[in-house]
């Protein structure tokens, strides 16, 4: 077979979704060739646009108001039943966008702050959680090198501010150039003059102008302001609490003493915060009109201690807090009214969030003394992995771009603004930049609906650094009880719920028949638990969880918006009437559909995968017994891999493919344990790679040589079932097949294939999907097949060799299963069984037994079906199969098995009769949960 590495450019404009190189084409050509090409098609009705792209077309200006600890309740567009109003927000809401399902991306300041500055999860910067700095407490959580979103915006042309709470950590040193540490007493240990101006403060982290404090204004001290990296006046006094009013006897609650500077305001932080703000915005217009600005006013309401200023006093009827929420709707109301008066309303895009949930003693007090959640009905607070911990309150307003009254149910993390505006700005995010940030612009347009999710997944972590994730209705946390505040005494033991499973490790809830989090489901949904801890997994060892390859929207609509469905037909004629040098357009068109569509395989990052092939030299691939086309195909693409990048590479199995199958391994480099090589003459390589499982079981004899080996391991695989091989996971449970895999793998280390191994990964793919019928097939596998067949494979001949080369065995072995098929469950259920005597009598073999499973789906009304099958050995082989929305992967789980949710497998001791028996009776259960029996 003839391997050839590409060059890296050639792979990213194919794979990532950019045009090849040359191509360019403006919206009129486009349609042009609509018309020449698709003279029947119908037209389209013409919208304007704002194109990203094109310099000469006015930015938006763009503005973050940030709160802080304002809960998902706490404001009355969100919540029926506030014990207040907040009327400018509300307005704000109208007349734009508001989100019903917005989350920060931890659940307390500091990392959650990092999250909108840098797109990512504290994770990614701390290799665990991270807490809340007080003092000079530092250094920064942006670390040298990581792009944040004032420096991505810089570079577009904006000129840049943030104004109020920083909190993300800054760089403090004492008179020996030591740098200190949090802590109320350091404070008096800061040398300012070798302080500053800060090394890692706004200024040296995208900011043009700056005016913050390090920590949480009226807490966690030092309590000084910070102007452009200087402190003009230092911490010189100790603070005295009694001198600032308490609020109904209690809401001065957490007002640290610690060192503060003489001028320093408690009262008065955001107005001060607002006046920094207006005078920036101001500036700008008045001196560079035709520059555009990104303003952050980082506000600390309703952050403890409750202090609103004075003429906020008794603002509404809901004490303290109630007046210091009506404060922030007041600033945002001034800061949406400079706009008017600047003339800059319409081309000005405002952004409304929060840095987490409410804090718990608001909560408690707030509920009891004004009948007010501040957790909107959502259990749990601040600090807690519970909704009530990090779903917030988010809103954006854009006129003329973003339709007035829009509410949307799109999956959303702070961490999204970073992309978001990207897109708007066309910008191209680098993949090591943002890497939690998905591009929530459509969503803000209505240009997607919600039943098509922009985000397959989200990341958040708790006070103590746990991570939770979510994957549409379904939320995984991994950790026990809150992962954050304890619900065992005080005040909070009134809010602890009965925990249901208390021996599980971790909680799994499906948020739509359970938004209140009450009903553990880690045990009775095994398959879904197993899937989000496999994806959790994948998503902190990739390295990232948003997409590769992500492309800024090209054009803006202002009124309208032409159809998904139309950009696609475009994109062929596209691809048809452009690319006439390509002598298969498939290829050239593939690509232009992923730039439309912004799409990629996976969400993996193979960039581990890259290091590992380049730091070692030999290599054993493997994968489970009895191996599929998957697993075949799979294996001859990675060592394909392998050996372009110079490398050695063995293929090694348990047990032989079936007959059927011979045709992928024509020179025999499959190779059997024991029968082709013996175990003691395997080659002493430096990596085991396993693909196609991550179940030690379904290794055969091969699992005792991986583990004894010691080496090196990597997983690749698609499957929900897994065990902890200890390997470097490359894990996609969306994906169609481990085949898809392969193949996204090879595009982004820049190799392609000849045609056998194309043939082989088609393959792979076509069989693992039912020849593209079964519901893992995505409009991404499509595309996958379409350019493996540019690469020379040919589906009408794979097709005849696997599944038109039938022996007259199998056919004698085909009719007489079947002829004794059982249904049960009011013929819900049907079964079959291959038992010794079958595969004598006919002259079969158990690889004969390949498929015949599916014969019972066929039946009318059948939703679940299964085959045992006596192997040699006296073991007996069981492969599953169901329709929606039964889960068979779970079942398989119960006898050491697994695979998908509609098509699993398990292998059980003899006899068969006893066998059947216990297989049979799991089916039956799963068949009455179903029905309601």
């Amino acid at each position: 077979m003839e391997i050839e590495k590409v060059d890296a450019s050639v792979r990213t404009d194919h794979r990532r979704g950019l045009p090849p190189s040359g191509f360019s084409m403006n919206l009129v050509q486009v349609i042009s060739a609509m018309a020449l090409w698709m003279p029947f098609a119908l037209f389209l009705p013409s919208p304007v646009y704002a194109s990203t792209s094109d310099k000469s077309t006015p930015r938006p200006n763009i503005i973050v108001i940030l709160a802080d600890d304002l809960g998902y309740g706490d404001l009355s567009c969100y919540n029926s039943k506030c014990a207040y109003k907040t009327p400018r927000l509300d307005r704000m809401a109208k007349e734009g966008v508001r989100f019903t399902d917005a989350h920060s991306p931890s659940t307390i300041c500091s990392p959650s702050r990092y999250g909108l500055f840098s797109g990512n999860q504290i994770y990614r910067s701390t290799g665990r959680g991270g807490g809340a700095f007080e003092g000079p407490g530092g250094p920064s959580y942006l670390k040298p090198g990581t792009l944040t979103i004032g420096q991505m915006l810089q570079e577009q042309g904006y000129r840049t501010g943030v104004f109020g709470k920083w909190h993300v950590g800054l760089s403090w040193f004492d008179k020996d150039g030591k740098r200190l540490g949090g802590g109320f007493e350091n404070s008096l240990l800061i040398d300012y003059e070798k302080s500053t101006p800060l090394i890692d403060g706004p200024n040296q982290r995208g900011f043009d102008q700056s005016f913050i404090t390090p920590n949480c204004p009226n807490t966690d001290p030092l309590y000084v302001y910070i102007d452009n990296g200087m402190v003009p006046v230092p911490a010189s006094q100790r603070h005295d609490r009694n001198s600032l009013p308490n609020p109904g006897g209690k809401w001065r609650w957490d007002n640290d003493e610690g060192w503060k500077s003489p001028d320093y305001n408690f009262m008065n932080a955001d107005l001060l915060f607002y006046e920094k703000t207006k005078t920036f915005i101001t500036d700008h217009r008045r001196n560079t009109p035709n520059k555009p600005f990104f303003a952050v006013l980082s506000t600390q309401i309703t952050h403890a201690p409750v202090l609103p200023a004075d003429e906020f006093n008794s603002a509404t009827q809901a004490g303290p807090r109630g007046d210091f929420v009506y404060e922030l709707d007041t600033l945002v109301g001034k800061t949406l009214d400079l706009l008017q008066e600047l003339g800059i309303d319409d081309n000005t895009l405002v952004l409304f969030n929060s840095d987490n949930g409410a804090e718990t003693l608001h909560v408690d007090w707030m509920r009891r003394d004004h009948q007010h959640d501040a957790s909107g009905g959502w259990r749990g607070m601040k600090r807690d992995g519970w909704e009530g911990g990090h779903r917030v309150p988010f809103i954006a307003r854009w006129p003329g771009h973003i339709p007035a009254g829009r509410v949307t149910t799109q999956m959303t993390n702070t961490t999204d603004i970073f992309a978001t505006l990207a897109s708007i700005v066309g910008y191209k995010l680098p993949d090591d930049a943002a890497v939690d940030s998905f591009d929530m612009l459509p969503a803000m347009l209505g240009t997607v609906e919600d039943d098509a999710p922009i985000r397959p997944h989200m990341l958040t972590q708790s006070f103590r650094g746990e991570f939770q994730i979510r994957q549409g209705d379904w939320k995984y946390l991994d950790h026990t009880g809150s992962g954050g505040n304890s619900y065992a005494r005080g005040m909070m033991k009134e809010y602890a719920l009965p925990e249901l499973a208390p021996e599980a490790p971790g909680q799994l809830y499906n948020l739509k028949a359970d938004p209140g989090e009450t009903q553990n489901l880690f045990f009775s949904e095994a398959a879904k638990r197993i899937e989000l801890q496999s994806l959790l997994r994948q998503l902190k060892s990739s390295g990232r969880s948003a997409p590769r390859g992500r492309q800024p929207v090209s054009e803006i609509p202002q009124q309208l918006i032409v159809p998904p469905s139309a950009l696609l037909q475009i994109v062929d004629c596209c691809a048809i009437c452009y690319c006439p040098a390509s002598p298969r357009r498939g290829a050239d068109m593939r690509g232009l559909i992923t730039a439309v569509e912004g799409l990629s395989v996976s969400s993996l990052d193979w960039a581990p995968l890259r290091a590992i092939i380049e730091e070692n030299q030999t290599f054993l691939i493997t994968s489970h017994v009895r191996p599929d086309a998957d697993a075949l195909g799979s294996e001859l693409g990675m060592a394909a891999i392998l050996q372009a990048f110079g490398k050695t590479a063995t293929i090694v199995n348990a047990t032989s493919p079936p007959t059927t199958l011979h045709f992928l391994n024509p020179d025999g480099g499959i190779l059997k344990l024991n029968e082709d090589i013996p175990r003691d003459k395997l080659p002493d390589v430096d990596v085991h790679i396993v693909v196609d499982t991550s179940a030690w079981q379904q290794l055969g004899a091969m699992a005792d040589v991986v583990q004894k080996a010691g080496k090196k391991r990597v997983v690749i695989d698609h499957h929900v079932s897994s065990d902890n091989m200890g390997a470097t996971e490359f894990k996609d449970v969306q994906s169609a097949a481990t085949g898809e895999l392969i193949y996204d793998a090879a595009c982004f280390l820049g190799v392609t294939f000849d045609a056998t191994v194309a043939s082989a990964l088609y393959a792979a793919i076509a069989t693992d999907t039912g020849w593209f019928r079964f519901p893992s097939t995505s409009g991404d596998t499509m595309r996958t097949a379409a350019a493996l067949m540019e690469l020379g494979a040919e589906p009408h001949e794979l097709f005849r060799l696997l599944n038109e080369q039938k022996s007259l065995p199998r056919m004698h072995l085909k009719g007489r299963v079947l002829a004794r098929m059982t249904t049960l469950c009011d013929n819900r259920l049907a079964w079959i069984y291959v038992d010794k005597q079958d595969l004598d009598e006919t002259k079969s073999v158990p690889s004969d037994t390949e498929g015949l499973v599916n014969e019972c789906l066929t039946l009318a009304g059948v939703e679940a079906a299964f085959i045992a099958v006596q192997l040699p050995s006296g073991m007996i082989k069981f492969s599953l199969r169901c329709r929606p929305p039964h889960d068979v992967a779970a079942l398989a789980e119960n006898f050491g098995g697994g695979g998908h949710k509609l098509a699993s497998g398990a292998t059980l001791e003899g006899p068969l009769t006893e066998a059947s028996s216990k297989v049979l009776a799991k089916f039956t259960e799963m068949m009455s949960d179903s029905s309601g029996e």
